[in-house]
């Protein structure tokens, strides 16, 4: 195993902790960001504002435009040490993990996509509409439909006690009907652009909004409190479920999930996301 750096050490010696919010926008007729460069830019001020409002650490912003995978890997990785995790945001879903494994494989700070961001928020949806049905965890029944746009959404749901998940793509409409397939299960998660929704027939339906800024805000502020205590690592599908279990804990009463000015947000996040990270930290150190 690497040795690495903990940031948490350093971060006492009078260096103040601080968390990079990387906007990514590509003009080439490929590109790897799915999104406008205003859309970005105006993101990446956002997730700046949610860090230094609802934690003690300094954001620094970091728009990258028109560089390839490996010049994003080489900006991120030679960070100032001081910075102990970064959030990317306007990459497409396969982009963000090839970016955020090979920046871990080179001991890099810690990379939270925004899309592990929003696949906490659905979770923590799943579970909410799951409560509000009076179904429990364990026997709830959940499609995802266009799973590869959060691909670690189905680990996620397994590993907050889920009992049935099923994944469906506009090619298994000819064998396998989404209306059907609705009929015998409790939520739909529909990751479809919203210009060409495809659920919209069943009332127990989650969607990604056409700007995931609010909901990927969510988990933030308590991810990275946790993260700023220990040496970089892995955002994996455990804790990314604890994020979710967090915010469905805090979701009040009649809705999905809590708001950003609720006051325990930062702290109980940061709680749950703590116990994960623990586990994770010791599966590190034992290989």
């Amino acid at each position: 195993m690497r040795s690495r750096y903990r940031h948490a050490e350093h971060s006492g010696s009078g260096v103040t902790a601080a968390v990079a919010v990387v906007g990514i926008h590509q003009s080439s007729p490929r590109p790897l960001s799915s999104r406008g460069s205003v859309h970005t830019w105006v993101a990446m001020e956002e997730y700046t504002a949610v860090v230094q409002r609802l934690t003690s650490l300094r954001a620094v912003r970091l728009p990258l435009a028109d560089c390839t995978e490996s010049d994003i890997v080489d900006r991120l990785c030679a960070v100032h040490s001081d910075i102990i995790a970064t959030l990317v945001g306007g990459l497409s879903s396969a982009d963000s993990e090839a970016i955020a494994h090979r920046i871990d494989e080179r001991g890099g700070p810690t990379v939270v996509t925004e899309i592990d961001l929003t696949t906490a928020a659905l979770a923590a949806s799943v579970v909410s509409i799951l409560g509000h049905r009076g179904i429990s965890t364990g026997h709830g029944r959940v499609i995802i439909a266009c799973s590869e746009r959060a691909p670690l959404l189905g680990p996620v749901l397994v590993e907050c006690g889920v009992g049935s998940i099923t994944s469906w793509n506009l090619h298994d409409a000819q064998d396998f009907s989404l209306r059907r397939l609705i009929s015998h299960n409790d939520v739909l998660v529909d990751l479809s652009d919203a210009e060409n929704r495809i659920g919209d027939e069943m009332d127990c339906t989650i969607t990604i909004d056409s700007d995931p800024v609010p909901a990927a805000s969510l988990a933030l502020p308590g991810l990275f409190d946790a993260l700023s205590r220990r040496a970089p690592t892995r955002v994996d599908a455990s804790v990314l479920a604890a994020c979710a279990r967090a915010l469905a804990l805090l979701a009040p009463r009649g809705k999905l999930l809590p708001d950003l000015d609720q006051p325990l947000l930062t702290t109980t996040v940061a709680r749950y996301a703590d116990r994960a990270l623990d586990l994770v930290e010791r599966l590190q150190y034992s290989r």
